[in-house]
């Protein structure tokens, strides 16, 4: 028998809509030498049909049932029952590049890895069905790990950033003789955080590639991360991996500080608005307390301090350390924010329904133009992109064509206009009028 490469663990859970896409784009990569792991926990929507289907038909793909509801439990069974030489996890709602497991594969070979990772793409699914994707990059100009075997402990950064397991692929021995499992808390949520921090607490080689491999869907509406549950959540991975550490673990505690950091502000950011920036509330109190208590803990253990708040920042001003032990500074600036983003959901549901119903052409094929075309979709009747960039025109976005302005005007009259940039959306609006546009028919 061929010695097996990477074993795919694919937990699941009622995703049968999902789940032919996943699963074709495991069974189908260009590194035949994998076996799948599909670790089921009861569905009842179809999903489990469909694994024991392609387990009938490709000798590499394995059903296996899991006695719980829990996405730790199910991956941490899919790493006891693994004969692979590296593993990964394939959340069953995404799906990855056909090479993905090749090129990661031959990375952590030629450089004799514990973990080989790329980058993703987030992604939404259009009415027309084509797929929106956003590549989300671990690493900028300012700070580049690519291409180079990293030890993370020397990159404190990486504590806060890396977080997403599913990414990448890590030596099983590794993560079997420093015993890595996922906590298994019950349902999905937020578990890779204590993984990640002890596979980067452990790992002496890493290489990330600046190559997007993975993609991440975002819009699936019970997903954790839209639960007013997700304090809880952090709290349950942090706290456990703070209990890991007294028992003797050796975690790489500035790490684990500066993540619960960055997770906490966020989480926290996120809870409050939609408990109506109530810190008293069921969701909030004893987590944020707990979260107070350790940062406080830390300064005075002199792990982190006030001086290096870049751990914690978001580029704004008020993302401070200090804020993070301030009530009345966090509700202040929350609320500042949270106005913010009404008037601009604001506008944007102006837009939409004043544009409902009607042939549209955004112009702009920038983030804003996606974003409005995501907002739109369903809604209007998108029949082009335009804009300015020579380079752009005549190739199509999200199944859209991309023109000129001038082709856009003459081809599809009496349709309205959406500009989608604000910093030259003034001139936009110019250009449209001078093509003969009604003003009436242009929207910023």
């Amino acid at each position: 028998m061929k010695k097996i490469k990477v074993s795919i663990i694919m937990p699941s859970l009622n995703v049968a809509k999902y789940y032919r896409e996943c699963i074709e784009s495991a069974i189908n990569q260009t590194l035949c030498d994998i076996e799948i792991l599909c670790i089921d926990a009861g569905s009842i929507d179809g999903t489990e049909e469909i694994i024991k289907e392609y387990a009938q038909k490709d000798s590499r793909v394995h059903y296996i049932h899991s006695d719980a509801r829990s996405y730790g439990y199910q991956v941490n069974r899919g790493i006891e029952l693994a004969s692979g030489e590296y593993i990964a996890v394939l959340e069953t709602d995404d799906y990855v590049s056909l090479d993905m497991y090749e090129k990661l594969y031959r990375l952590a070979q030629s450089h004799e890895l514990d973990i080989a990772k790329g980058d993703y793409d987030q992604f939404t699914t259009l009415s027309n069905r084509e797929k929106m994707h956003t590549t989300m990059r671990l690493f900028n100009d300012e700070w580049n790990l690519y291409d180079r075997v990293v030890y993370p402990r020397e990159h404190d950064r990486l504590f806060c950033e890396d977080y997403f397991l599913w990414k990448g692929i890590y030596r099983r021995e590794f993560l079997i003789e420093n015993n890595i499992r996922l906590n298994e808390s019950a349902g999905a949520a937020f578990q890779d955080i204590g993984f990640m921090q002890q596979v980067l607490s452990y790992a002496k080689r890493v290489m990330y590639i600046n190559d997007s491999l993975y993609r991440y869907r975002v819009d699936r509406d019970e997903a954790s991360t839209y639960s007013p549950k997700v304090l809880m959540f952090g709290w349950q991975e942090f706290a456990r991996l703070f209990d890991m550490y007294d028992k003797g673990c050796d975690l790489y505690l500035k790490g684990l500080y500066i993540h619960m950091m960055r997770s906490y502000r966020g989480e926290l950011y996120s809870v409050l608005p939609a408990v109506n920036f109530d810190f008293e509330s069921e969701y909030v109190k004893a987590y944020s307390e707990w979260f107070t208590a350790k940062i406080e803990e830390g300064l005075n253990l002199g792990i982190i301090s006030v001086e290096k708040d870049y751990y914690v920042s978001l580029d704004e001003e008020f993302d401070k350390l200090e804020s993070l032990l301030d009530k009345d500074a966090q509700l202040r600036e929350l609320k500042k924010e949270a106005a913010f983003r009404e008037q601009e959901d604001s506008n944007i549901a102006s837009m939409v329904e004043r544009c409902d119903g009607k042939d549209v052409v955004i112009f702009g094929a920038g983030i804003r133009g996606q974003r409005y075309l995501k907002k739109l979709d369903g809604r209007a009747s998108i029949v082009a992109f335009a804009d300015n960039s020579i380079q752009m025109h005549n190739t199509t976005m999200c199944g859209y064509s991309i023109l000129s302005l001038e082709e856009c005007v003459n081809k599809y009259q009496g349709c309205w206009f959406v500009i989608a940039n604000s910093r030259y959306s003034e001139e936009m609006v110019e250009q449209l009028i001078n093509l003969g546009c009604e003003p009436e028919r242009i929207m910023v």
